[in-house]
């Protein structure tokens, strides 16, 4: 053949290697887009976005248009390549020189190189690929519902792909980004953990509860609530299980001009309505009651709707369980929080090491912390704590010196008290891991003892090469389903299982550790077995007419292309996208077996592409990872794996990086603050006029602070005479107003657990650049931060409040909180609450009564006074105000 001869082929090869290169990279770029990558490309709304978003929300037509055309274009690469090597080289070298030539030239540049830039470039491929994709697709549409049909009916019913996200791929997703510290990593683990939570893991058990019975006097329960450290307590009438109100000790000014200390609680709720009508609902207030197995992220919610720090739990009859309160589950969140009279054993305290991988817990120590702690696996449906745990184990009450071996431990029983498990010793033992079975899917080779490696080329011997063919199309079934496998399986799904502790899911990471070496893998080994099958079916068509290099081509891609389109590819990606994970966790092994037995080849091949790729630009950069993280979030609540709270919690935890104290003080302006020198009357009248526990005291002017006074302390001391001073602490706490909110948190919780009880003071004074006090924030307004405002019977009414299309809000409520609530776009600016939002707006403090336009809402200013707006009307144009709508 000569030059001119030959041209015409090279001209096709080209073409049809470019296109090749073009399914390939397609189909790599859109299976690795990541949900946040997807949620983005979907809000650009551009035409090139919303055509990576169809072939998303379509994957089976992605699928059919990518296999039937690089299928198409390869085996046409693969029947030209052969039909011009037989002619130039004869048949048996022409097949010889055929088989490596294809595999290099359709690996390098039509599948491992555009496949691999994809892989580190999916959103940029995509994008650059997806409409003209979208047009062949169009163009294909007979086929597609076609092979559709055909695999529906060959694919095994039920085998659908799922992959809805769960708060366990949730949590494993957080808890990989090292961008993020290891403390919020850690609070946001436990924000998706609430749901899964259910109140009576966390309550005061019912034989541990402080309770007055309603026959004893007011005074002697005031002695009771000091004695336990407790400012509230549940109120029964002849049995815990018929609770009928909760004992406010901070209520009790509100009475003290009359002797209510003498009275029996009966007495006091027999007379309360004719003494003092209007508060006739204080000191003994309702109690609210929810089932014990509420879960923890529906409590909060109950909490807020409720407006109580405290509810009773109550068992499936209706009986009194336990109670938990709103710091029971806040300490869930961000670790133990202490104050002045905090006299509950410390978590911390629970689990102390005592050398030799033993551990004296104590028997209140919930499972779920055990395990957290101490990464075991004990049974958390079993009990909540680790001696109810013991009990259920013995089927008996437990005798010191008793012990059970579980999974990972041995616990013995150190201490009993009665019928209760004070304390236990755990022993971690080592893990006896039983051998697991490896499950190996593919295809076995086995020729028999007849078979003639020389095969003849005559026609009567060309079955031979057809079963050669199907048995290289089955093995290519395997290695084609395997890259769909790999690329969509889910790798926060196998993050998750590894901290529970599957070794499977581990082997899995490590081969998502190496992805451009198990890509080349699968691809040297489904091209391999492609060229080969091919081949044989030249070799098939030849041996009918030997002298027709253009009918064997022909032929052979008009036969082998259904056949390897549907069998080959379409099925096996199918199923293996279908069952992605399930594949991953059974045939970790086998892929780990041919990767080290195609070794050399492999790495050969990944150097070669990869130095082609990085030639062609640098990966593409991803996005801000806390924005990237509020997307994930909001993604897991809109497909329900978390609920609207707990993404609210989540991208407040995600926030607080970027708070400073400052943002988040009560201001100057604000604070209720007492003089030195008070007297007791005076500041209990202030008392039960502005209910709260702690009040500052500052000496001469309002901003020199020399300490604090706790309410509490001056109602259980029963003074009326005299002045404060005595009830002063003076262990002040004074923060920069620029300090990072989560580290101030963090920084403040140790200081109070790490101070004695009579110096605690859970409130600390902002100060500005030159020292000056502009402000407090207390442990109580950090922890807002992350759980939102859920306010008690005894404070102000509701900030913001909702009725249709018109909302009435205080002016201290936060841009971000109504941001984050109602999806309100109020731009940023230099304020940070909404009557700093309309200073703005009218340039100075607007007059009671002025309307402010935007485009979106009408403000109506209700009250203000000269310094601020302190509340204001909010009219949205659009319609009804929808609370969770972000």
């Amino acid at each position: 053949m000569d030059l001119s001869s030959i041209f015409p082929y090279l001209v096709g090869l080209a073409v049809l290697l470019a296109f090749s290169a073009f399914f390939s990279g397609s189909e790599t770029a859109i299976f690795s887009l990541t949900r946040l990558q997807i949620q983005r490309l979907r809000e650009r709304g551009d035409k090139a976005g919303r055509a990576v978003v169809r072939f998303c929300e379509d994957l089976r037509r992605l699928l059919a248009t990518v296999l039937i055309g690089n299928t198409f274009v390869n085996i046409a690469f693969s029947s030209l390549v052969g039909s011009l090597f037989i002619q130039l080289f004869g048949s048996a070298r022409g097949v010889s020189f055929a088989i490596p030539f294809n595999l290099l030239v359709i690996l390098i540049f039509g599948e491992i190189t555009p496949k691999v830039y994809a892989m580190r470039n999916p959103e940029r491929f995509a994008l650059r690929t997806a409409r003209l994709l979208w047009l062949i697709s169009l163009l294909f549409t007979p086929a597609y519902w076609a092979l559709k049909a055909i695999v529906d009916l060959l694919m095994p019913k039920g085998m659908e792909f799922n992959d809805a996200m769960t708060a366990d791929e949730l949590r494993a997703a957080f808890s990989s980004r090292e961008e993020l510290e290891e403390r919020e990593r850690e609070i946001i683990r436990t924000i998706l953990e609430l749901q899964e939570m259910e109140a009576h893991e966390i309550m005061v058990p019912r034989t541990d509860m402080v309770c007055a019975e309603v026959g004893e006097r007011i005074g002697d329960v005031l002695k009771k609530a000091e004695q336990h450290g407790v400012s509230k307590i549940p109120v029964y009438r002849d049995s815990l299980d018929r609770i009928c109100g909760i004992f406010y000790v901070k209520d009790l000014p509100i009475w003290r001009r009359f002797d209510v200390k003498g009275m029996t609680i009966e007495e006091f709720l027999s007379v309360r309505e004719r003494l003092l009508p209007e508060r006739s609902d204080t000191l003994i207030r309702k109690a609210h009651f929810v089932p014990e197995t509420r879960k923890l992220s529906e409590l909060l919610g109950d909490f807020a709707r409720l407006k109580t720090h405290m509810v009773i739990l109550v068992d499936e009859y209706g009986g009194t369980s336990g109670l938990v309160t709103l710091e029971d589950v806040v300490e869930e969140l961000v670790g133990d929080i202490v104050d002045e009279y905090d006299a509950y054993e410390l978590k911390e305290r629970m689990i102390r090491a005592i050398g030799d991988g033993r551990y004296e817990v104590s028997g209140r120590a919930p499972i779920r912390l055990i395990n957290r702690t101490l990464k075991l696996r004990l049974d958390e449906e079993e009990a909540d704590t680790i001696a109810g745990y013991v009990i259920a184990a013995l089927g008996r009450i437990p005798r010191r010196g008793d012990s059970v071996e579980v999974e990972g431990a041995r616990i013995e029983v150190a201490e009993v008290d009665g019928r209760r498990v004070e304390r236990v010793i755990l022993t971690k033992l080592g893990l006896i891991l039983s051998a697991l079975l490896p499950a190996v899917l593919g295809i076995s080779l086995s020729w028999g003892a007849q078979a003639d490696p020389a095969l003849p080329l005559a026609a009567a011997k060309a079955i031979p090469f057809v079963i050669l063919a199907l048995l290289l199309m089955g093995m290519m079934g395997f290695y084609s389903g395997t890259e769909t496998a790999f690329v969509s399986a889910n790798r926060d799904k196998f993050r998750a299982m590894k901290e529970e502790g599957d070794r499977r899911a581990e082997r899995v990471l490590e081969l998502f550790g190496m992805p451009e070496s198990i890509l080349t893998m699968t691809l040297i080994g489904t091209n391999l077995m492609n060229i080969s099958a091919t081949e044989m079916g030249v070799m098939v068509a030849k041996a009918f007419r030997p002298e027709d290099p253009s009918w064997q081509s022909a032929v052979t891609t008009g036969v082998m292309t259904p056949i390897v389109l549907i069998f080959s590819e379409l099925l096996p990606k199918s199923i293996f996208r279908a069952k992605a994970n399930e594949v991953m966790l059974r045939c970790h092994r086998l892929i780990r077996w041919s990767y080290l037995a195609m070794f050399p080849v492999v790495k050969l091949f990944a150097c070669f592409s990869s130095a082609i790729t990085s030639m062609v630009g640098e990966p593409e950069e991803r996005g801000e990872v806390r924005d990237e993280l509020k997307m994930l979030a909001t993604l897991g609540e809109r497909e329900r794996a978390i609920r609207p709270q707990q993404r609210r919690m989540i991208h407040s935890v995600l926030d607080l990086h970027d708070k400073r104290v400052g943002q988040v003080m009560v201001p100057l302006v604000e604070m209720v603050s007492v003089r030195k020198g008070t007297p007791v009357g005076r500041f209990l009248d202030l008392v039960a006029q502005r209910p709260f526990t702690r009040y500052p005291v500052y000496e001469g002017r309002i901003d020199e602070i020399i300490g604090i006074v706790n309410a509490l302390d001056v109602i259980y001391s029963g003074k009326e005479e005299g002045t404060i001073d005595p009830f002063i602490r003076r262990n002040v706490t004074f923060v920069p107003a620029l300090k990072r909110v989560d580290t101030f948190l963090k920084e403040f919780q140790h200081a109070l657990i790490t101070t004695p009880r009579h110096l605690r003071n859970p409130m600390a004074f902002v100060v500005n650049e030159y020292g000056g006090v502009i402000g407090l924030v207390t442990i109580e307004d950090l922890v807002e931060e992350i759980i939102g405002t859920v306010r008690d019977e005894r404070e102000e009414g509701e900030l913001i409040s909702v009725e249709g299309n018109r909302m009435i809000c205080d002016g201290r409520v936060e841009v971000e909180e109504l941001n984050s609530r109602f999806e309100m776009g109020i731009p940023e600016g230099e304020y940070e609450t909404l009557a700093g939002y309309l200073i703005s707006l009218y340039d100075g403090v607007p007059p009671p009564g002025e309307v402010i336009e935007t485009d979106r809402f009408r403000f109506v200013v209700l009250e203000s006074d000269g310094k601020t707006v302190r509340r204001a009307k909010i009219i949205n144009k659009a319609g009804k105000f929808v609370e969770g709508a972000a």
